[in-house]
């Protein structure tokens, strides 16, 4: 499913990136040990967006307000992913997370787990969404701090602490085959005639990997490329 999104919504799959490394920094800070859940809770929240139209996606991937039936349509992608994902044995947690995710939203027999999965969603996202339209997150989480309920206060002040990869990762130049997926590009990788073929700034998916994998073997690309590797 994470890699349709990818293919389908390369925009949205970017984003979901940076909340996904936003919500595990959470578990982690919370002393969760099974952050999986959370991951993949981040990593799918928006997969109800692919039924989305063209036009109502560009629109929102640009911040351009939306007109009343974009909106409604907009609003329901969390409903969509919870009857994708609550037909999958063991997802029901995950799919109850990401349909709660929306501001809210209610569901009477939650648990604390999913609750707490719904409010590092919600978290997540508003902060990612000011990151993408151009703030820090430390300057994103000081905007988000007034009149939030006291447990997502609590997590905004433990997302404080986050460093992100593009900028706290070792930098090194790697050939294509020596790369592997979360590491971060810090340039665009072109071809030797100066096309772009990933924009720099962005998290390698295995998907992705593969992608420039052909292109590499193609002999058309400028090796090395400068990367953010994890620390």
């Amino acid at each position: 499913l994470s890699e349709v999104l990818t293919l389908v919504a390369p925009q949205i799959f970017t984003r979901n990136q940076r909340m996904q490394a936003y919500v595990l920094h959470l578990a982690r800070g919370l002393g969760r040990t099974d952050g999986w859940r959370f991951d993949l809770a981040a990593c799918l929240s928006t997969i109800g967006c692919v039924g989305l139209a063209e036009d109502t996606f560009k629109r929102m991937l640009a911040g351009t307000p939306l007109d009343e039936q974009e909106s409604q349509a907009f609003a329901e992608h969390p409903l969509t992913a919870h009857r994708l994902l609550s037909k999958i044995p063991r997802f029901e947690d995950i799919a109850q997370m990401i349909l709660l995710q929306s501001d809210g939203a209610q569901v009477t027999d939650a648990s604390p787990d999913v609750q707490l999965g719904a409010s590092m969603l919600r978290v997540a996202r508003d902060v990612e969404q000011r990151v993408a339209a151009g703030a820090s997150e430390a300057e994103a989480i000081a905007k988000l701090q007034s009149n939030r309920p006291a447990n997502e206060l609590e997590l905004l002040k433990l997302l404080a602490t986050f460093q992100s990869v593009a900028t706290a990762g070792n930098l090194q130049e790697l050939r294509v085959g020596q790369m592997t997926a979360h590491m971060v590009l810090e340039d665009d990788v072109r071809t030797k005639s100066g096309v772009v073929v990933v924009p720099g700034q962005k998290q390698l998916s295995q998907p992705l990997l593969e992608r420039l994998i052909r292109f590499s073997r193609a002999g058309v690309l400028v090796e090395p490329i400068r990367v953010r590797v994890p620390n």
